[in-house]
């Protein structure tokens, strides 16, 4: 590679490294340069790196000696952010006996990403016990530490959603992914969440959300890394649903997913009532509630919460006057400044029927 096409950032990595022409004997050459131009520019389209990616691992593994060209690619996979490839990349390395003490320190790193505590705590020991004491490893017991600590804490326990999903209680150590895909302005405008920006940074943003409530949550993928956010706001017996996904993640049906997996687990953690809302042109969010039983309640807020649309997803039958009584007074306790509309109280009628967690028709994932 001449020094005129050295890739400057992560969109110009892609392009070399998905055109038809390039090669394993190429990445054996580029990869250190590749690391450093897509570590100082992160890829603004993770899917689009996540295909190029799978693209070169499947021509380094046709390779007689790849020990170093799996070391390179783990390396690649982790600044472009696709955790699932980086591990499997560090477990070739580990079948061939080719980890070194650094790739160790990236697999901690990498299980932290994707939630995996206790498989980072595990290699954390094994390196402690050869006798590594160096900074980074020290830095990530901390985090380890912290998390293992977390945990004790009510609404601070991983919730696994399938195989592949998790509610991973937040940490700071989301900031870096939770900015990258928080970084569409829209997403602030829907969900009524502060921006980061100048003015506030992704650690920040984290640290306001959790002196909320407890119950905050990045939504994770085992393989693909944080792909976007949920939190319940905590009152008594009910909670109060906020959510988004990440803008590389979107139209994959994850909003769904995330509303389907904060409800399971408000309701087996003693939860009754689960509210939320979505403004009125966010018909993708408003989908995601209706496709998990939520149903609308009969009411409208003042402004500036006047476009805002407002639902509610029962343990037990509720009928609407109850729902809507139960939202005002949520509101009026946890003093969030929506105010309603005097006269809106729906005229008594049927319980709406509504369920326990066990009879939700959720399709599994």
């Amino acid at each position: 590679m001449s020094s005129s096409h050295f890739p400057t950032d992560a969109s110009s990595a892609l392009a070399l490294i998905t055109g038809a022409a390039y090669t394993a004997a190429h990445f054996r050459q580029d990869w250190p340069v590749l690391v450093a131009a897509v570590r100082h520019a992160p890829p603004a389209n993770r899917m689009q790196w996540v295909m190029g990616l799978e693209r070169l691992a499947g021509l380094i593994v046709l390779q007689p000696d790849s020990l170093e060209l799996q070391g390179g690619l783990a390396r690649l996979a982790a600044v472009a952010g696709y955790p699932g490839l980086t591990l499997d990349c560090l477990q070739r390395l580990d079948v061939k006996g080719g980890l070194s003490d650094q790739d160790l320190l990236l697999m901690i790193e990498v299980c932290l990403t994707t939630g995996d505590t206790d498989r980072a705590a595990r290699v954390a020991a094994t390196l402690r016990r050869q006798g590594l004491r160096t900074p980074g490893l020290v830095q990530l017991q901390d985090r380890i530490d912290q998390r293992l600590s977390d945990s004790q804490q009510p609404w601070r326990q991983p919730f696994a959603f399938g195989p592949q999903m998790l509610l991973d209680p937040l940490q700071p150590d989301h900031a870096d992914a939770l900015a990258r895909q928080y970084r569409d302005p829209a997403t602030a405008l829907l969900t009524g969440l502060p921006e980061i920006g100048a003015d506030l940074t992704a650690e920040q943003w984290i640290e306001r959300r959790l002196q909320d409530s407890p119950a905050t949550y990045a939504w994770v993928h085992r393989r693909l890394g944080l792909v976007g956010y949920g939190d319940l706001y905590l009152h008594r017996q009910a909670g109060y649903l906020c959510m988004w996904v990440g803008t590389d993640f979107r139209g994959q049906g994850l909003g769904r997913s995330v509303v389907r997996a904060l409800c399971q687990m408000a309701f087996r953690r003693g939860l009754d009532l689960v509210l939320s809302s979505a403004y009125e042109n966010n018909q993708r969010s408003i989908r995601s509630l209706q496709a998990n039983q939520f149903i609308p309640i009969p009411v409208r807020a003042e402004e500036p919460d006047h476009e805002r649309r407002f639902f509610s997803l029962s343990t037990t039958p509720i009928t609407p006057t109850r729902a809507r009584r139960r939202l005002v007074e949520f509101c009026d306790l946890t003093h969030t400044g929506v105010r309603f509309r005097p006269g809106w109280f729906a005229p008594e009628s049927a319980p709406i029927p509504l369920t326990t967690d066990k009879e939700l028709s959720w399709p599994s994932t």
